[in-house]
């Protein structure tokens, strides 16, 4: 029933329950992120993928040459069969006792050995083929077509941006009011009219020893993936508990030297 005084006129005031919210400022990082780079050396035949594009796990990003290894692959696959028949061969010579069983072991050995040859020639064709290992976008490619890279070049930089975390740094007296699923709340000046509710994941199990700070991490859905890892971020915590609070307009507060003050108008029958 009372009311305050409002640049010439009057707004009546309610009682709302008021959350209370600690803030905080960190950085967005991305729930996985790689850079891609080669395992072996080799000439860059095919680019598979747009700059900046959405990825998916399996695909392939970069194709090396293997002409070589492929027609190594040739050769031990014909070694492979042909051991494989000496095998069978010795086997039969075993049941009937026309070979000894040092000739069995021995064809066993050539036939295990002339299959690994195809296995590692194989899995060295396969690791010219450079596939996304998760979901996700990736950055601005680093290699070029025809270009011979080294063990180690950087292709490029895959993050995954779905959901996504904010870390930051909060006083240790802070501790008794966080914990895991806690509501959150960030806002990044690049998108100032928007914002994104998550929950707390992570409290660090240590305290820093030279800052007395708690890392702490919330994690954000991003379906649209507006918020990029490394972008600044301000976060804030809604804290469990929540009081009754008489809520006024800013602009109703007088302020002066020895103190603020409201005027408050009471309603009297005359």
């Amino acid at each position: 029933g009372r009311h305050v005084k409002l640049r010439g006129t009057t707004v009546h005031v309610e009682q709302v329950d008021w959350e209370a919210t600690r803030g905080a400022v960190g950085t967005l990082v991305a729930e996985r992120g790689v850079t891609l780079s080669a395992e072996l050396p080799g000439t860059v035949r095919e680019i598979l993928f747009e700059s900046g594009s959405s990825v998916r796990r399996g695909q392939a990003l970069v194709r090396f040459d293997t002409s070589t290894e492929q027609a190594q692959l040739a050769s031990a696959a014909a070694d492979a069969a042909l051991a494989q028949l000496s095998l069978e061969r010795a086997r039969t010579l075993r049941e009937s006792e026309s070979a000894t069983q040092a000739d069995l072991d021995a064809a066993e050995a050539r036939a295990k050995q002339a299959s690994a040859a195809v296995a590692s020639l194989e899995a060295t064709i396969a690791k010219k083929t450079i596939r996304a290992p998760f979901d996700g976008r990736i950055s601005i490619r680093q290699v070029e077509l025809g270009q011979v890279v080294a063990p180690g070049t950087p292709i490029a930089s895959l993050q995954s941006v779905s959901p996504i975390h904010a870390e930051f740094w909060l006083p240790q007296q802070a501790l008794a009011e966080l914990r895991a699923g806690q509501r959150a709340r960030v806002r990044t000046d690049a998108f100032p009219d928007a914002h994104w509710d998550g929950e707390i994941t992570t409290v660090n199990t240590e305290v820093d020893v030279a800052t007395r700070n708690v890392r702490v991490r919330a994690t954000f859905p991003n379906a649209d993936g507006r918020l990029r890892p490394g972008m600044f971020a301000r976060v804030q915590l809604v804290l469990p508990a929540s009081e009754p609070v008489l809520v006024i307009p800013a602009t109703a507060v007088l302020h002066a030297p020895y103190g603020d003050s409201v005027f408050v108008i009471n309603e009297t029958k005359d």
